[in-house]
């Protein structure tokens, strides 16, 4: 690796920008946040139990894409005098930026604070494919952060991390 892709890959890491997979050659990671408001986009043939859109942000907020989440299936847990305790759900995400969209088959693990206004969300998975420079893409995904529930929807702080094969 030579001193320019060094540092390319030095500043890379430190804006925690989502930077399109072999654009810097040896960039094996690609960091970002799912956050901001969502958007129900409702239930369709390939989404039984509906899909949501949110924004892609760097870590300082900058926007950067959408995340689409399609539920193929969830299963919810509620306990007795505690109310809606957890939910996992298995889905089939698209992470669209501009040099590409990112396939990625996912579990989403919400487990909820007392009163369902909260939620932690811890994510995991495999990278399918894409487009673009996404194309070929093989890896894992990791990912977690806070949900806050309003009645104008989810709105989640999860930094994720995908890691190329």
């Amino acid at each position: 690796m030579n001193l320019r892709s060094a540092a390319l890959l030095t500043v890379v890491g430190a804006l925690v920008a989502a930077a399109p997979a072999g654009s810097l050659g040896s960039a094996r990671t690609l960091t970002f946040r799912i956050a901001g408001d969502s958007w129900n986009l409702g239930r369709s043939d390939g989404c039984p139990d509906g899909s949501v859109r949110y924004g892609i942000e760097t870590r300082t907020g900058k926007p950067i894409g959408t995340s689409t989440v399609c539920v193929l299936s969830s299963k919810k847990t509620d306990v007795a005098g505690y109310g809606l305790a957890r939910i996992v759900q298995r889905v089939l995400e698209t992470d669209a930026f501009r040099q590409g969209w990112l396939r990625s088959r996912l579990t989403y693990d919400f487990h909820y604070a007392r009163g369902g206004k909260r939620a932690t969300v811890k994510l995991t998975g495999i990278v399918v494919g894409g487009t673009g420079r996404y194309a070929k893409a093989r890896g894992t995904v990791t990912g977690q952060g806070p949900m806050s529930i309003d009645a104008k929807g989810e709105h989640p702080e999860i930094a994720v991390t995908v890691r190329f094969r």
